[in-house]
């Protein structure tokens, strides 16, 4: 009895990208990037204001993780926005 699956030459095309990356691409692409932008900004300003508050230890780990993804989904957002279609 053979276990393999069967071969398959099926392989994504190269330009096959994330929602995210077919919406910043888009037409409305730079709005939707400025929207999420406004957004990760709105979050990490929260997060900035709850930083000077007094908590655990535990906590500002956990909220400077967050600031620090915030950041990077800011970072990726723009690079996405900024390269040509």
């Amino acid at each position: 009895m053979n276990s393999k699956l069967p071969h398959t030459s099926f392989q994504p095309p190269p330009e096959a990208m994330t929602e995210l990356e077919t919406e910043l691409k888009g037409p409305h692409g730079e709005q939707r990037a400025q929207a999420l932008l406004a957004q990760l900004k709105t979050l990490t300003e929260r997060i900035d204001q709850e930083l000077r508050r007094k908590s655990t230890p535990e906590r500002f780990k956990e909220l400077t993780t967050i600031k620090q993804a915030l950041s990077a989904s800011s970072t990726v957002i723009e690079t996405f926005s900024r390269q040509p279609q």
